[in-house]
């Protein structure tokens, strides 16, 4: 036919026609509410780039704050990342103390000396058998200090003070129990940069070593964060262990760095004298008129404190003493310059710190003694005083201390030669023979009986002034 049968094409409408218009019955959608306020690109369309001066001030100085506190953050950033810089690089260097490693073996079949003197070998220098030594590098110094494993306060006191403590495992049992007790007492007290090192390992062959290093890394892990297992058998693996503790971060330390401290390298005792020598650490400046301990001696006073020559100066040439001594906290310590040795300080006998810091008691403070012949004598001579300060009259019953002063020694109600309601000699409601109120030697409201009397004891100094008053009242009245 020549008729397309595509129902597509059929369908398309010839060109000069109307487009299709929908019935009443379409759906007819709800247009989007976006508010009252218009919308960004209905105010750009509105303004067609336009922009106030009041918006564009407030535009540009938002800008300038955004980049203000982008540029305040990175000085921050900044300074912490050179504080920490600079913690790192003044330990060990020139006017500032050597670093202070602490060998600590975790197994009884090591030898701490046996590390050190790969230390010693790294740097092309001799090592003595003393526990405390010094070795210099090219750019670093560094003080080796490997206490008694079986001397547990030992170790606790040389780590509290170090800057970096090298734990040392074995390579068949990795730690043994004595290693489990060190470990968690140093954990418990507080450790500063930590390095861990296996021991023996290039002894067993290439498996074995593999599944060594997985087995003391797996046991490290559940204890510390580890960053590395460190092989210390040969003169190389020391270099290598040796470059890590010189660009480790130190961590900090409070007691460290809240106390002054030396690590002694020689002493010596003359006259009665201890003289220590040793480099001062710490954050603080060391008082010659305050007490140092000594550990396991106890606190003592100090006399004096010199600065010696350098022993191990870091370069070739000795280093000029300049008139101040710089502690590890970057303060200073002025001093007089003599021959050989500065003397720094001396101490004040008025400023000194006491060795007494404790309440000595006494057994006898709390015990009760008899009083002395003196006590007795005194306290009789005071009970006698108040005996003949008191008056004994007889006043009737229900009369007050207060009514009883008013009454006289001689005379009153119902006493004896005065007339009352009735009494002898004197003429009442009865006389002498005669039934009255009264009878011979007998008052009438009061008599001589003692069913009607009472003993009072008034103290004559107490009530003596308040009977004054009562009479000047009464006098003044009676003038009236």
């Amino acid at each position: 036919n020549g008729e397309s049968r595509n129902p597509r094409v059929a369908a398309k409408m010839p060109l000069g026609e109307g487009k299709h218009r929908s019935g009443p019955l379409k759906q007819q959608n709800k247009a989007h509410k976006h508010g009252r306020h218009k919308t960004k690109g209905a105010q750009d369309r509105l303004s067609k780039g336009k922009v106030s001066a009041k918006m564009a001030s407030m535009r540009s100085s938002r800008d300038v704050r955004r980049l203000d506190r982008k540029n305040k953050m990175k000085q921050i950033r900044n300074n912490k990342r050179n504080k920490i810089l600079m913690k790192k690089r003044q330990i060990g260097v020139e006017n500032s103390p050597p670093h202070l490693i602490v060998v600590v073996p975790l197994s009884a079949g090591l030898n701490g000396a046996s590390v050190s003197h790969l230390f010693f070998e790294a740097c092309d220098q001799s090592c003595d058998p003393a526990p405390v030594q010094t070795l210099v590098n090219s750019k670093k110094r560094f003080t080796v200090v490997t206490p008694a494993p079986s001397d547990l306060y030992e170790v606790l006191d040389v780590a509290k003070v170090s800057d970096t403590v090298v734990f040392v495992y074995d390579g068949e049992c990795g730690v043994d129990p004595h290693g489990e007790v060190t470990l968690t007492a140093l954990l418990s007290q507080g450790l500063p940069s930590i390095v861990h090192t296996v021991r023996d390992l290039k002894q067993l062959s290439i498996k074995k070593q593999q599944e060594t290093r997985k087995r003391i890394s797996r046991m490290v892990e559940s204890k510390f964060e580890i960053d590395k297992l460190f092989s210390i058998d040969t003169v190389q693996d020391a270099v290598n262990v040796l470059r890590h503790v010189a660009n480790l971060k130190r961590r900090d330390l409070t007691f460290r760095d809240t106390h002054s401290h030396l690590v002694v390298e020689s002493m010596s005792y003359e006259a009665e004298t201890l003289k220590v020598s040793g480099y001062v650490r710490g954050g603080r400046n060391l008082s010659v008129n305050s007490l140092i301990y000594l550990p396991k001696l106890g606190a003592f006073q100090m006399k004096q404190i010199d600065g010696p020559p350098d022993l191990h100066p870091l370069r070739s040439h000795q280093h000029v003493y300049t008139g101040a001594m710089r502690t590890e906290g970057g303060s200073e310590m002025t001093g007089s310059m003599e021959e050989g040795v500065r003397v720094l300080e001396v101490a004040d006998p008025n400023l000194q710190e006491s060795l007494i810091s404790e309440v000595v008691p006494d057994p006898m403070e709390g015990e009760q003694t008899w009083p002395t012949e003196e006590e007795l004598q005194e306290a009789e001579a005071q009970q006698l005083a108040i005996d003949k300060s008191m008056i004994n009259r007889k006043v009737p019953k229900g009369t007050s201390t207060y009514q009883a002063s008013w009454i006289d020694e001689e005379g009153g109600s119902g006493s004896e030669g005065e007339g009352g309601s009735g009494s002898e000699g004197e003429g009442g409601s009865g006389s002498e023979g005669e039934g009255g109120s009264g009878s011979e030697g007998e008052g009438g409201s009061g008599s001589e009986g003692e069913g009607d009397l009472e003993k009072l004891f008034i103290e004559e100094e107490g009530l003596s002034d308040d009977c004054e008053d009562e009479m000047e009242v009464l006098e003044n009245t009676s003038e009236a």
